[in-house]
């Protein structure tokens, strides 16, 4: 009789597109060592104005 072998319950499952997702983390890794970054502040207030939601919270 075998036994199924199972993760234990805190780790998560191994997606199928793991090569892809870890091409696209090397990529944004390099870009952040490049400089080409942009403050966090600045990318919310487009999306904020883009979707016309509130720039501050409460609004």
């Amino acid at each position: 009789m075998e036994l199924e072998q199972q993760s234990p319950p805190d780790t998560p499952p191994v997606s199928p597109n793991r090569e892809v997702e870890n091409a696209a983390l090397q990529e944004s890794i390099e870009d952040m060592k490049a400089g080409r970054v942009r403050p966090a502040r600045e990318v919310l207030k487009e999306i904020a104005i883009r979707h016309n939601l509130p720039l501050e919270p409460g609004e």
